[in-house]
């Protein structure tokens, strides 16, 4: 079975995924050697064409080791932890080699920053591929080449492009002037509770005042205190906070996603509940990191 194929996050590079060329060092040092030979026939020097036979081996020695040392690879590529937009992202990427062989100046080409990658003879290798991130959604890996040029760099080895198919989820740029909002929800699950003549448990009873209705007038304690007295109602309020998107009715579609990724780590931080009302979702009032990666989730993909 193709190892590569029963695995989509394993990617081989074989024979023929690899290409070979010179580099303009290379062609400077094959032009020196058909110079060399022309002389050396010129004046029919045995040094020279001893000199000549002895470079172009060298040469091709190099060449083999050149593609020896990207021959082989097993090139494993990871989800990386969301990020926000502007932010870097960096994939994961765990080398492993088939052999004992050491491998030197391996490179994955295109990278915003890349490194060298050194692979020791008994050990693997681990790098990141980084890409920028300028928009919030579904960043993918980009389609990237190994490549190298060890060891006298006359010559250029690289795989065909090896495309992952790993992504990175890109959460709004949380940024936003405005304040948690700080009025509360009333839907009678607990928290604090007010009393009044509309509620829903019976809290107490007060003196009738000019508006009360007679449906609320406690007869019983009426007649003893021989004065009117009117029921008190208790009802709950709820501490929960709800982010909602018709709270900013004034911004553009991004400047609102960003103002509630902003409301949404901020509550987290203070360790408040809250909800999230999107147009096309709502997400159930809740605390805590998962809660606050699901909201940011929403928020990224809206």
């Amino acid at each position: 079975m193709n190892t590569a194929t029963a695995n989509p996050n394993l990617y081989l590079t074989n024979r023929r995924q690899l290409y070979i060329l010179p580099t303009r060092g290379g062609i400077m040092f094959g032009l020196m050697l058909l110079a060399m030979f022309g002389l050396a026939i010129r004046f029919q020097s045995q040094p020279a064409f001893l000199m000549t036979f002895l470079l172009a081996a060298l040469g091709q020695v190099s060449a083999l080791y050149t593609h020896r040392n990207v021959l082989g690879l097993k090139l494993s590529i990871f989800d990386p932890e969301p990020i926000s937009a502007g932010q870097k992202a960096n994939f994961r990427v765990f080398i492993e080699k088939p052999t004992n062989q050491a491998r030197h100046d391996l490179w994955l080409i295109p990278n915003i920053n890349p490194q060298p990658i050194q692979i020791d003879a008994h050990s693997d290798a681990e790098t990141v591929i980084t890409v920028e991130s300028k928009n919030r959604g579904w960043l993918n890996c980009p389609p990237f080449s190994v490549t190298s040029d060890f060891p006298m760099t006359l010559l250029y080895s690289w795989s065909r492009k090896i495309k992952p198919s790993r992504r990175c989820l890109v959460y709004p740029k949380p940024i936003g002037d405005q304040p948690i909002p700080t009025h509360l929800g009333i839907n009678g699950d607990g928290g604090s509770s007010v009393s009044g003549a509309q509620g829903e448990h019976f809290h107490s009873v007060r003196p009738f005042q000019s508006g009360d209705s007679m449906q609320h007038i406690h007869w019983r304690a009426t007649a003893k205190l021989q004065k009117p007295m009117t029921k008190q109602y208790e009802r709950a309020v709820s501490n929960t906070l709800w982010l909602a998107w018709d709270a900013l009715g004034l911004l553009e579609t991004e400047a609102r996603l960003s103002q509630l990724a902003r409301w949404v780590i901020d509550a987290t931080e203070q360790r408040l509940e809250f909800g999230l009302l999107l147009p096309d979702k709502q997400i159930e009032p809740d605390s805590g990191e998962h809660h606050m990666r699901n909201c940011l989730k929403a928020l990224a993909l809206y």
